[in-house]
């Protein structure tokens, strides 16, 4: 069974012993515990846990808290009874998971296995989309490059009456002996052009 490390965040010391308790018999390693939002975001940053269980009481989380908390996963320990406000409050939190107290240790192991899969999941996919707004970034700027450096194949062959392969090695050979990309070049030809100077 895998276990992880949990930070218990409730002002409210009979609860959080309760809970630590039912945490530590469930096998979860408790880093940390804090009674205050502000005491969350210092003992985050120190313990780096895998999940915070954090009590209604603690409601609303402002956005730069749950950016904050981003990369772990969120479960909120709530009371059996609640009310449309807490209710809303959870949703806006984006937690992964909900524990009502006291909770079993049977609850604890299912609800953080859950948590912990969805954060993975979400990690999973914000990386994805990271890669893939990476590699869109790198096709855009070779395309980009490609457009202009045709542009200025393009006045070459027109004024020089040079053919496609001598216009790309003129830019190409230009760019080498200058130690430059052949976009800067073929903007200096296209910029020359533009202002009626014959690039040789």
């Amino acid at each position: 069974m895998e276990t992880y490390r949990v930070l218990l965040a409730d002002p409210d010391a009979e609860a959080r012993e309760q809970a630590r308790i039912t945490l530590t018999d469930a096998g979860e390693r408790v880093v940390a515990e804090v009674t205050t939002l502000s005491e969350l975001q210092a003992e985050f940053d120190q313990h780096r846990p895998e999940a915070v269980l954090l009590s209604t009481t603690l409601l609303p989380l402002s956005q730069e808290l749950r950016d904050h908390l981003y990369s772990t996963a969120l479960v909120i320990l709530r009371d059996n009874e609640i009310n449309e406000e807490i209710r809303n409050r959870i949703a806006e939190s984006a937690a992964f998971a909900t524990l009502t107290k006291p909770f079993t240790a049977d609850d604890a192991i299912a609800e953080l296995a859950l948590a912990v899969s969805r954060n993975n999941d979400l990690m999973s996919c914000h990386n994805d989309l990271q890669n893939c707004h990476s590699e869109l970034d790198k096709v855009q700027t070779r395309l980009a490059d490609r457009i202009v450096i045709e542009k200025a194949k393009g006045l070459l062959i027109q004024h020089l009456s040079l053919s496609e392969p001598e216009a790309f090695k003129q830019i190409h050979f230009s760019a080498r002996k200058a130690n430059r990309t052949m976009r800067n070049v073929a903007e200096e030809i296209i910029a020359g052009y533009a202002d009626n100077i014959t690039i040789q």
